[in-house]
C-alpha cells in the first residue's frame, strides 16, 4: 500500500496524541510481525500505529494490513483492517482470536486502495490480543469467502513499550 494510503488511513483512525504517549518507541520500530508507523496529518499532529501487513503467498503483494491504534481518547484501542477493494461491503468483516468469539469489524470506507474496517476494543478483546496467537478476520470478496490471519507475536510487547 502506499504512503498516501496509509497516511488516510492512518489519519481516520489513528490517535492525534499516540506520539506524545509512545516516547520510548520509534517510528519503524519492529516487535515482532508489528511495525510502530507514525504519519503526520497535521502541522504538528502525528498518528501512530502497530501496523501488521499480511502478504500474498509470493510476497509481492500486500493482501491486507492490520493497524492497532490508541483510541482517540486515550482510553483503549482501536483495531483497523485496510481490505482489498472488491470487499463486499453488505457481507461485513468478522474477527477472532485464537478461534475465539467473533467479534464485528464495521466497514468505515473504501480509499483508491482498500476498503478500511474499524472497531474499538474493550479491555477484554485487548487482552486476547496481547494474550493471542492469532488475529483471524473473515469477509467476502467477489463472492468468495477470504480469511486473512495476523500472528500477534510482539503486540503484547509493543503495546507495553508504547503505554497503550
Amino acid at each position: 500500500m502506499g504512503k498516501v494510503v496509509l497516511g488516510v488511513f492512518c489519519a481516520l483512525f489513528c490517535s492525534g496524541s499516540a506520539m506524545a504517549e509512545t516516547t520510548a518507541v520509534k517510528a519503524g520500530q519492529a516487535f515482532g510481525g508489528w511495525v510502530f508507523r507514525c504519519t503526520a496529518i497535521a502541522q504538528g499532529k502525528t498518528s501512530c500505529a502497530f501496523v501488521s501487513t499480511i502478504l500474498s503467498g509470493d510476497k509481492k503483494h500486500v493482501v491486507a494490513e492490520v493497524e492497532v491504534t490508541r483510541a482517540s481518547t486515550g482510553k483503549g484501542e482501536t483495531l483497523s483492517a485496510l481490505l482489498p477493494l472488491g470487499t463486499d461491503l453488505q457481507a461485513g468483516v468478522k474477527g477472532a482470536v485464537d478461534g475465539g468469539a467473533a467479534f464485528d469489524l464495521p466497514l468505515r470506507l473504501c480509499l483508491p486502495k482498500g476498503c478500511v474496517a474499524a472497531t474499538g476494543l474493550d479491555d477484554k478483546a485487548t487482552a486476547a490480543l496481547r494474550t493471542g496467537k492469532a488475529f483471524a478476520f473473515t469477509f467476502t470478496i467477489a463472492g468468495k469467502s477470504a480469511k486473512a490471519t495476523v500472528p500477534l507475536t510482539g503486540l503484547s510487547d509493543a503495546l507495553t513499550a508504547a503505554n497503550w
